[in-house]
């Protein structure tokens, strides 16, 4: 009786310490590789809670991207895996990136989106979240005022 108690107790401490060490601090993951993308926009998305995303309005299309993924992958982003996947507000400023194949992922600091070309179109996908102060100020570099929601 006690072994079962002593391995009952060592599964669930294991089980939470494994829960807790795969969140925290990572990369945000990109639905392609860096390779794949053709184009990285910021956008005003409009959400519509029946049909996702309606409309995408975009601010700026950023030519050069690669600095601006660099520096994107530079701020601190942390993962979660309990509780429910976050989506796009109505009326946010977030990021759109087109991949060749024709798919895209739409996400502002906290919530993400993603189209997959001729499949679906996923509101809810996002289980992480940017520093909103860091990822903001990323965004006001190129847009030249500060977005961030209040």
């Amino acid at each position: 009786m006690k072994t079962i108690k002593t391995f009952n107790l060592l599964a669930c401490t294991l089980l939470c310490l494994t829960l807790l060490l795969s969140c925290g601090k990572t990369k945000y993951e990109f639905m392609h590789p860096r390779e794949d993308m053709v184009s990285v926009e910021i956008v005003e998305a409009d959400y519509d809670y029946i049909q996702g995303i309606a409309s995408q309005k975009t601010l700026v299309v950023i030519n050069e991207y690669n600095n601006f993924i660099n520096k994107l992958e530079n701020i601190e982003y942390g993962r979660y895996l309990i509780g429910d996947p976050t989506g796009i507000d109505s009326k946010c400023i977030a990021v759109k990136i087109t991949y060749k194949n024709g798919d895209y992922e739409v996400f502002d600091y906290g919530a993400r989106s993603k189209y997959i070309s001729g499949e679906f179109y996923d509101v809810y996908c996002g289980y992480g979240s940017f520093s909103k102060k860091e990822f903001y100020a990323l965004l006001e570099e190129y847009i030249g005022y500060d977005a961030t929601p209040r």
